[in-house]
């Protein structure tokens, strides 16, 4: 180690040098004059990296390190571009039924009236032909069928009454009714017209149920003025099932009402 001296003879420092005055062993080092740094001492300053500082190569700065940070929560997926949702499809519109011009008959009506005239027929397979063909129409044909109720042929307004019960059933209130006689009038104060009698009232029937009994005079059926027996039959049968139906009696010659559910006429009875 050699002692070098400044020039203004202040404190020494110390550099370490090869012997003969070559170059500092093992650094870079170089003596800086004292004037140069304002100081007293000469200081050796060693250049980082090896001898790039006696060289003269600038110093590079440090790389910045970059940290990766993690997205919590998982790994997230690219959301699809948002856009206006699809229209769904219009369902096709049922197509309405077609209607008949005005001015124009009903095809259907038209064929339930031809038939119905043909329920009469002496040719007997016509007159099935027509009843099986009434039967394959159904509703459509009801209003024709209890016209034809009403009809002067009997075999029309039988085969008729059949049909309706067929399809939609008719009326049936269970009992057993006569035309009204003069001694049910007698010393009473009842209708001098229409009417009929009770006979019998079969159980578990509408008229049971809404409590008739043998001897009462129904006069009225939602109205209408009872004409005899047949009459009260044919308002009856012309009823649709499970009406509910006001009747106009008169019991010991007191005037009462009572409602009645109509029932279906058994098939047996139909005929």
């Amino acid at each position: 180690m050699e002692r070098v001296k400044n020039g203004a003879g202040s404190a020494p420092g110390f550099a370490a040098t090869e012997p003969g005055g070559g170059r500092a062993v093992g650094s870079c080092a170089r003596v800086r004059p004292a004037a140069a740094l304002g100081l007293g001492l000469a200081l050796a300053a060693a250049a980082p990296g090896g001898c790039a500082a006696e060289q003269g190569a600038p110093e590079s700065p440090p790389k910045p390190i970059s940290k990766v940070v993690k997205p919590e929560g998982g790994p997230q997926t690219s959301k699809p571009p948002e856009g206006p949702e699809p229209k769904p499809e219009p369902k096709p519109e049922p197509k309405p039924e077609p209607k008949p011009e005005p001015g124009k008959p009903d095809p259907v009506q038209t064929e339930v009236d031809r038939l119905i005239q043909r329920l009469g027929d002496e040719d007997w397979a016509e007159r099935e032909a027509a009843q099986k063909r009434l039967l394959e129409i159904g509703k459509p044909a009801v209003a024709g069928l209890k016209a034809a109720l009403k009809s002067q042929d009997l075999e029309i307004s039988s085969r008729a009454k059949a049909l309706l019960a067929e399809i939609v059933g008719l009326g049936f209130l269970g009992i057993q009714v006569r035309d009204v006689e003069e001694v049910d009038r007698e010393g009473r104060e009842v209708p001098q017209e229409g009417g009929a009698v009770v006979v019998e009232t079969l159980p578990d029937t509408p008229a049971a149920a809404a409590g008739l009994r043998p001897g009462d005079l129904l006069h009225t059926l939602d109205g209408k003025v009872v004409k005899g027996s047949a009459g009260l039959v044919e308002l009856v049968g012309a009823t649709e099932p499970g009406t509910e139906s006001k009747l106009v009696l008169y019991r010991n010659g007191q005037k009462q009402e009572k409602l009645i559910i109509v029932g279906r006429r058994p098939k047996e009875l139909a005929r």
